[in-house]
């Protein structure tokens, strides 16, 4: 009884399993129409409409396993080396006109003010500290007090 039961469920997976893979090689071969309607419509269909005209076949890219090309694609060219070592120079270098450098430096100098205001207004000031959130000392407090004093003078 329990090999009549074996087999049976044998057969089941295995009639499952060829359905799935029937379903799956169907749909690789399929053909895909395309074609425009009077309202200038595109439309896309696995069945060929009987009504229209103008029916074409869209041709749909598949991997398969007998495909011989190579999907990486082909190696640049000296010349185009050389033009995009030159394009990612030219990236690299900083930007720096009166205008830009200007306003970074107000940036800067806004922050620095901002923070000192900070400092200046709050007795415990909490910061993370290799993962670990801790209050400064007021040692430290201080000590990023005179930091941020020398720095509004240095840049400001």
């Amino acid at each position: 009884m329990t090999k009549i039961l074996r087999h049976k469920a044998a057969a089941k997976t295995l009639g499952i399993a060829l359905l799935v893979i029937g379903f799956f090689s169907a749909n690789v071969n399929a053909q895909v129409y395309k074609w425009v309607d009077e309202n200038g419509q595109i439309h896309y269909s696995d069945k060929k409409p009987i009504q229209q005209k103008d029916v074409s076949t869209v041709k749909i890219r598949t991997h398969s396993s007998n495909n011989t090309k190579s999907s990486s694609p082909a190696p640049n060219t000296p010349e185009k080396e050389a033009q995009l070592k030159a394009k990612a120079e030219k990236l690299a270098q900083p930007k720096t006109t009166a205008a830009t450098s200007e306003k970074d430096y107000s940036k800067e100098c806004e922050t620095i003010r901002i923070n000192l205001q900070k400092i200046q207004n709050t007795t415990r000031l909490r910061i993370n500290d290799g993962g670990q959130m801790r209050y400064l000392s007021p040692e430290e407090i201080e000590e990023k007090k005179s930091n941020y004093l020398e720095m509004l003078e240095s840049h400001c």
